[in-house]
């Protein structure tokens, strides 16, 4: 996800590691606290929109696409981008399916 996506919420905490890279702490990134996400993927947030409204739990369709429920509920905060591969699941686990097809006016 480009780094436009997110925003600063806090500081992070101080780095408490022993590593370091650059002179900067090695800490993964998914373990900096104070980082949201401001907009995840159109899609990713219209699917979730759908599975919401169709009232089915993340586990649910995490059970039907073969995934943890962690895993939907990363995807759909946009803590985790899905493989085209896993949307098309995803979709295909709501009743939709996911194509692609050139754009309006262009030739293929």
């Amino acid at each position: 996800m480009p780094p436009s996506a997110y925003r600063r919420a806090e500081a992070p905490p101080p780095c408490t590691s022993t590593r370091t890279t650059r002179g900067r702490c090695a800490r993964p990134f998914s373990r900096l606290r104070g980082w949201t996400v401001q907009s995840p993927d159109p899609l990713i947030a219209w699917l979730a929109e759908v599975r919401r409204s169709e009232q089915i739990s993340q586990l649910t369709l995490a059970n039907e696409v073969g995934v943890g429920q962690s895993a939907i509920s990363a995807i759909e905060s946009g803590a985790r981008r899905p493989t085209l591969e896993r949307t098309r699941a995803i979709a295909e686990a709501l009743g939709y399916r996911l194509t692609l097809a050139p754009m309006a006016g262009e030739e293929t």
